[in-house]
């Protein structure tokens, strides 16, 4: 941990903001709950709006703002089962055609880069493209002498 007057000062104004924040933080994250639909986990608020339980068991609840921010916390709080449903639902993959993307390239099938890679990345990967090819030619030619 930096120990400076700065980074002290820093650290106390972004638990400032961090208090300040929590209301909508937490709010928006209620609002996210609410319209999960998945049909591994049935989360639901309380009544004091301070917590969400997962399923009908009363024993597993966990707090809102921790949930996020410190998920290995509730280890000791879920039972095994709630725990791999809980983490099967938040390892589960996004939909896309992974097979039409070539991971080692980043192209599609068709050859262009997928929309949200960005153009420092594309440029990276070029760079590199060109340094392979470039180095293939090279030894290519050697191999002939």
């Amino acid at each position: 941990m930096a120990k400076s007057i700065r980074s002290k000062s820093k650290r106390r104004m972004r638990v400032i903001k961090r208090e300040r924040l929590a209301p909508r933080v937490l709010k928006r994250l209620q609002a996210t709950v609410t319209n999960l639909d998945c049909s591994k986990t049935n989360m639901e608020f309380d009544s004091s709006g301070k917590f969400f339980k997962c399923g009908s068991q009363p024993e597993c609840r966990i707090c809102k703002g921790e949930f996020w921010l410190r998920c290995i916390k509730f280890i000791y709080i879920f039972s095994e089962d709630e725990l791999l449903q809980m983490f099967t639902f938040l390892q589960t993959k996004m939909e896309i055609d992974s097979a039409s993307l070539n991971l080692k390239t980043m192209k599609k099938s068709d050859g262009s880069y997928p929309i949200w890679l960005s153009q420092r990345k594309i440029k990276k990967k070029k760079k590199i493209e060109r340094k392979i090819k470039q180095n293939a030619k090279r030894m290519k030619g050697r191999r002939k002498c």
